[in-house]
């Protein structure tokens, strides 16, 4: 992986998109290789912007509103043009 933050938030996103729908930090670190601390720097802006959200009952992190709009809102658009 990388070592920018931007590539690290894209090893993120891939990780609830590839692999599973809920991550609790610590367990989301340990398998992108990368310390805790740095995740939750990540975590914390993508759930900001609504890209991922945490489930208020489990503490675990899982893809947001915002996300499933831009990804609905491509497919929109490929269908269209």
């Amino acid at each position: 992986m990388n070592n920018n933050s931007i590539s690290k938030a894209f090893a993120v996103l891939r990780a609830f998109i590839d692999e599973q729908p809920q991550w609790g930090v610590n367990e989301l670190a340990r398998y992108l290789q990368i310390p805790p601390s740095t995740l939750h720097r990540i975590l914390t802006v993508l759930r900001d912007e609504n890209i991922l959200s945490v489930d208020e009952q489990t503490k675990r992190y899982k893809i947001g509103t915002e996300l499933i709009r831009l990804s609905t809102k491509n497919i929109k658009n490929n269908r269209e043009g």
